[in-house]
């Protein structure tokens, strides 16, 4: 997908896009709920014929434990989402892409940077320097480690409602689940450990996803030329980053025949204001007082 592949997130928007198709149909009667991954295209009907009186339909999302996987899996995709253009999944993700650092770094794709941070992360987290990242040591860094503190240094809506030891419990908690969510994030093979060759992987993806989306933000959508440009960034990467060395590449062909509208006809060019509430979602502010071992 690229940015021109955008539509509607909200209201039956992705019907004029014409690409997508229920997948499940279900019903939930009262009390009832339906649990499906996160990023996924819904939509609630409530027959008029059954609602009598009133009926509320509600969406809740789960951010601890992290869906880590799944959001790694489809990242290309996410980046030319709503989700990225519109709200701020890229402040949500970058602690788990970065593992060390929870503010997003400046994008860098070149070998020799990405062989500089992949090695600056194992430094801190690879106790035994076997060039192998497991849960214990994320769980390790992240408890008691002063600069893993930001995975638990987190405040929500509720915890001025709450006591300091069940506060240290929610503390050690979020460290627990970081480390979890991070290894499913970076581990491609699924067995439990994070490869030097992983993470180098998986630290590129981000960095490469992240300055296209960079590159095209900065184009103003009002400028008849800049669908041009943009264009050429998305023809640029997918040259560099997605087409084998030598031979055809028919989607690098099929994107530079494609006919591109202006790019203030696109959605993610239009600007909205998020819709979540991320401070009370992801907890924000300042911790409550607590020992720094959890």
């Amino acid at each position: 997908p690229t940015v021109f592949d955008s539509f509607a997130s909200h209201d039956a928007g992705i019907y004029s896009a014409d690409k997508w198709r229920p997948e499940y149909e279900f019903e939930v009667g009262p009390g009832e709920c339906f649990v499906f991954p996160p990023g996924y295209i819904h939509e609630t009907y409530v027959r008029p014929d059954q609602n009598t009186e009133c009926t509320v339909a509600t969406t809740f999302q789960y951010n601890v434990p992290f869906a880590s996987k799944y959001v790694r899996t489809f990242l290309p995709r996410f980046f030319n989402s709503h989700l990225v253009w519109q709200e701020q999944a890229i402040e949500v993700w970058a602690g788990f892409a970065q593992v060390t650092n929870d503010e997003v770094r400046p994008a860098a794709v070149e070998d020799e940077d990405i062989a500089s941070r992949v090695l600056a992360i194992f430094t801190l987290v690879d106790e035994n320097n076997d060039e192998i990242l497991t849960r214990a040591e994320l769980e390790s860094f992240y408890r008691f480690h002063p600069q893993g503190s930001w995975s638990w240094r987190k405040r929500f809506a509720w915890s001025k409602f709450e006591s300091a030891d069940l506060l240290k419990v929610v503390q050690r908690e979020l460290a627990e689940n970081r480390a979890s969510d991070c290894l499913m994030w970076h581990d491609a093979n699924e067995n439990g450990r994070i490869t030097y060759l992983e993470l180098v992987s998986s630290t590129k993806q981000w960095n490469v996803l992240l300055l296209k989306y960079q590159s095209l933000r900065k184009l103003n959508p009002n400028k008849k030329n800049n669908a041009k440009k943009a264009l050429n960034i998305e023809l640029a990467f997918l040259k560099k980053y997605g087409c084998p060395a030598e031979g055809v590449c028919e989607e690098y062909d099929k994107l530079a025949q494609r006919k591109v509208p202006s790019l203030n006809r696109l959605e993610l060019y239009q600007q909205e204001e998020p819709e979540e509430d991320f401070e009370s979602i992801n907890g924000q502010g300042e911790p409550s007082p607590s020992n720094n071992e959890l």
